[in-house]
């Protein structure tokens, strides 16, 4: 894990320590002015609670990312506070966080800030009640083709089961014309059988 003295050193400008220019001994002058300019000057971050420093080069960089910067809320009201905790009030307290509109599964809308949800449903009333309407004439219209298809089903199942029916009475017409001709065949060999018998008594 790197430390702090790295981490310091290694914000000081874009992989370079410090600043590469050189200044002879008579020349602090020369030093100091140009140490007031220098992109590398190492600077103390401003926001109260962080202990970073950093170069003057990445000050920028740094303030957009700090977080004890303080912000405003992004959704727009009056609350401020540094940006670490500003997902918390994002979460939890903001009046103005987004949340879902009762009717959006209608279509009309998805989200309205928190504090403005009351007004939204007096203004849109009568989009959402045409929403509701149209999602009325969807569930009817998809109502009447699953009833559709149900009785179609069942069309389809009776004349299944009368063509099941009438194959089966095919099939027992053969059946009886079979044992009928079995039994016939079975009379005559006992008749044969008996006078044959007969013959040897």
């Amino acid at each position: 894990r790197p430390t702090f003295a790295t981490e310091v050193l290694q914000d000081l400008g874009d992989g370079r320590l410090a600043c590469l220019q050189q200044f002879a001994e008579d020349e602090s002058a020369k030093k100091s002015e140009h140490w007031t300019e220098c992109p590398f000057r190492p600077l103390v971050c401003e926001h109260k609670g962080c202990t970073r420093t950093v170069s003057y080069l990445h000050l920028k960089e740094h303030d957009q990312q700090c977080q004890f910067k303080i912000i405003p809320c992004p959704n727009g009201c009056d609350y401020e506070c540094v940006r670490g905790v500003m997902s918390a009030h994002l979460e939890g307290s903001c009046v103005c966080k987004p949340i879902p509109c009762p009717y959006r599964r209608l279509g009309k809308c998805n989200t309205v800030p928190q504090n403005k949800l009351e007004a939204h449903l007096l203004t849109h009333c009568n989009h959402h009640i045409e929403g509701l309407v149209s999602y009325i004439d969807t569930l009817t219209l998809r109502g009447q083709k699953i009833e559709q298809r149900i009785y179609d089903a069942n069309d389809r199942l009776s004349r299944f089961k009368d063509q099941q029916f009438q194959k089966h009475l095919k099939d027992l017409g053969k059946m009886q014309k079979k044992i009928s001709h079995m039994e016939s065949d079975l009379t005559s060999t006992q008749n044969k059988q008996m006078k044959q018998l007969s013959k040897v008594l």
